[in-house]
């Protein structure tokens, strides 16, 4: 029988409109001008996490994110932890209107220790779910990365980038996290690639123990190489169906022997979808899907959306699930928090969402 959960693996809004919501943007501004030190900036963030969590736990999911919330960006975040690399200038994420600061390669690169390993860590020990560990893979990394030296190209760098990779994974399977997703935007805009990332995921897949391996090709529809994606070295896809039909048509025709991953609540339109028509769109999904587990899940971080909209989203999530578990969905506080606030505007569709607060 197949398990079905409702999970976030993404980023979550750092700030909301309530007063008390603003209060990372202020510390940040604070520590900007020296006006407070590291180790408090740290206890507003991890005030922020705590927040975060709770609001994916009271919405109903089964597996949660730290919410990103100490990441500037995907892409400096973890680039900008390595020897031999110094993040630069701002530069658009994809078809997005967020910025990530590009990282500038001038040596060989080198790892100084843990990426997010040691977040997950304090992630898993103050929430009451299972946490998902979320970075973006070495495909993307080495593309949106500026190579000045120490590397003859990008696939060099990306060659560079999977031992450090594989060691990370490591590191979170010892941090406790309940699985992994690697993120690769980057893969449908350039398909050709996809040898070279399967070589690197076969890399990783060995270090990952016990724990689920997920990839997420995000910011496009993946039915045109569906098919090559199943043959590759982990446990599971994730897949966004708000961007084309043919994934959809894909998966509903061939099936899938990984466990799916179905993206089928927009993160980037405000416009609330209906758990009954989520959990129908599912339920003919995974009609031939052979893993032992399915997740359902927003198309990718929230960070992009309103807070209250990114919570509503979520709770449409875990009523999907509940409805395809044989279980009532349960009444949430997405109504009662649509009381509380102003008539919303009609549906607008974001280009991945607002800039980076």
């Amino acid at each position: 029988m197949m398990t079905i959960v409702a999970a976030h693996g993404g980023s979550y809004p750092r700030i909301g409109d309530r007063r008390d919501q603003q209060k990372l943007r202020q510390s940040l501004e604070s520590f900007s001008r020296g006006d407070i030190k590291a180790k408090e900036l740290d206890r507003i963030q991890q005030d922020v996490i705590r927040e975060a969590i709770a609001e994916q736990v009271k919405a109903g999911l089964d597996v949660v994110s730290d919410g990103h919330i100490r990441r500037y960006d995907q892409v400096s975040h973890l680039m900008g932890k390595l020897k031999g690399v110094t993040p630069s200038g701002l530069l658009r994420f994809y078809d997005t209107n967020t910025y990530f600061r590009q990282p500038h390669v001038t040596s060989a690169v080198e790892s100084k220790g843990a990426l997010i390993a040691d977040e997950i860590r304090w992630a898993v020990a103050v929430s009451p779910r299972p946490v998902l560990a979320s970075l973006l893979g070495p495909l993307t990394l080495s593309r949106l990365s500026l190579v000045k030296s120490g590397y003859t190209s990008a696939d060099a760098l990306m060659d560079a980038l999977v031992p450090i990779m594989a060691d990370e994974v490591e590191r979170l399977v010892q941090a406790g996290a309940d699985a992994i997703v690697i993120e690769e935007p980057h893969l449908l805009r350039e398909p050709k690639a996809l040898p070279r990332l399967a070589d690197a995921l076969e890399v990783l897949a060995a270090r990952k123990g016990n724990l689920r391996l997920w990839l997420f090709p995000t910011f496009g529809d993946a039915g045109g190489i569906y098919e090559k994606l199943q043959g590759l070295a982990v446990d599971g896809l994730i897949l966004d169906f708000t961007y084309a039909k043919s994934a959809a048509d894909a998966v509903a025709t061939a099936g899938s022997r990984l466990a799916l991953g179905l993206g089928l609540v927009d993160a980037r339109n405000t416009r609330l979808e209906s758990p009954a028509k989520v959990a129908a769109q599912a339920e003919l999904l995974l009609r031939k899907a052979k893993g032992t587990v399915a997740g359902l899940c927003v198309t990718n971080g929230l960070e992009y959306l309103p807070r209250p909209r990114a919570f509503e989203k979520l709770v449409v999530v875990a009523k999907a699930r509940d409805l395809l578990n044989g279980k009532p969905a349960k009444s949430s506080s997405t109504k009662s928090a649509s009381r509380a606030r102003p008539k919303p505007k009609p549906p607008r569709r974001v280009a991945r969402g607002r800039k980076k607060r």
